[in-house]
């Protein structure tokens, strides 16, 4: 099931969701990242949001790809710019800053990001 329908249909039966989100700079070192992942399924989390304000180390792939190996939550990136675009996972939520008044924020990384997805199919 796609991620749109499933949370369409956890809507329309009033269920919420939970999301853990791990920003790639704060993520050191991967014994940290699998306790986080173990405690993620044994506490029945619906998705792993991936990204940060900055992200600027270059792991965000490495966490995505670590996230998937032991686990089958969907990871759903969650980018402060048009940068943080890995396509090996499941969506991508991009926010607009509608209350700021920097119009990059509000639609310029959309529209750099918009090709580089349709070529990732994410």
């Amino acid at each position: 099931m796609k991620i749109l329908d499933a949370l369409q249909e956890r809507s329309r039966l009033g269920k919420k969701s939970i999301a853990v989100l791990v920003d790639p700079d704060k993520v050191e070192d991967t014994s940290r990242l699998n306790t986080l992942i173990r405690l993620a399924t044994e506490n029945c989390v619906d998705y792993f949001f991936v990204g940060g304000s900055l992200v600027t180390t270059p792991n965000l792939s490495d966490v995505v790809k670590q996230i998937k190996e032991n686990v089958s939550i969907p990871v759903v990136l969650f980018p402060g710019n048009s940068l943080q675009i890995d396509p090996n996972a499941d969506a991508i939520l991009f926010l607009s800053l509608i209350s700021g008044r920097n119009p990059d924020l509000l639609i310029g990384q959309h529209v750099v990001a918009a090709p580089i997805l349709k070529n990732n199919r994410l």
